[in-house]
């Protein structure tokens, strides 16, 4: 997610008073996550702790992106940082967004499902992700993982560089398309639990043709396909929810 979230009460979170502001002006670019401190929301990176200026919906833990400005106020906000505390006023973008429901009046079996189709499963698959859409880091980068499948069934993750208009593929939706076609994953096959894993997607990518290699800068629209010879519509497979993904450095 790219950082945007309400301002809150400075006083919320301080350790002690602290004299009136004197502003300097801080810039970010980069990676963190969202702390919870004294009722109210926060940014934290690399032991830095930020209030933020405007508005959006997260949540403590979420892993953003933040390019901004903001002024150091002087106050320890948290005591688990004992940093100082600029307010951060950022770009409304969000890197992850994610796609390719299934309406009811798409699905083959008439039951809509906020992710993938219904399947044998239950009320479908679902892309999820961990980490941060960032090319460059080795620490916590990208990877994706499925759940919500039929039991040990063959899966595969794939993705273009482009979005497609829903059309019907087994028992789900294909929402992926591209100038330069569809890049496929290594074959897996679910757990028991009906879920799995594809780790370090940019790494990956850089095994594929030219044109299938994320670079910085670039969106990628994801998405999962899986058997299922159980299905509700009886069509051998079915798909998740899609993911479009902006990578940054």
């Amino acid at each position: 997610m790219f950082l945007s979230l309400p301002a809150v009460a400075l006083a919320a979170c301080l350790v002690s008073p602290s004299p009136a502001p004197s502003l300097d002006q801080s810039f970010l670019d980069q990676w963190g996550t969202i702390v919870s401190c004294g009722g109210g929301l926060y940014f934290q990176s690399n032991g830095n702790i930020y209030g933020l200026a405007t508005t959006g919906s997260f949540q403590d833990g979420d892993a953003v992106y933040v390019m901004g400005t903001g002024g150091t106020s002087g106050a320890q906000p948290c005591p688990q940082a004992h940093e100082f505390f600029p307010y951060v006023t950022v770009t409304a973008f969000d890197p992850i967004v994610e796609t390719c429901s299934c309406p009811a009046a798409q699905s083959c079996s008439g039951v809509a499902s906020s992710v993938g189709c219904p399947n044998s499963a239950g009320a479908g698959g679902r892309l999820g992700y961990n980490g941060m859409p960032s090319v460059t880091t080795t620490f916590y980068g990208l990877d994706l993982f499925v759940s919500g499948l039929p039991a040990n069934q063959t899966a595969i993750l794939f993705m273009g560089n482009a979005s497609a208009a829903p059309s019907p593929l087994g028992d789900g939706l294909l929402c992926v398309g591209g100038s330069s076609g569809l890049f496929r994953y290594p074959i897996r096959s679910a757990s028991n639990s009906g879920s799995f894993t594809e780790p370090n997607v940019v790494g990956t990518s850089q095994t594929f043709p030219a044109a299938g290699r994320i670079n910085i800068g670039s969106t990628w629209h994801f998405q999962g396909w899986f058997r299922d010879g159980a299905g509700p519509c009886g069509n051998g497979s079915n798909t998740t929810n899609g993911l479009q993904v902006t990578f940054m450095p």
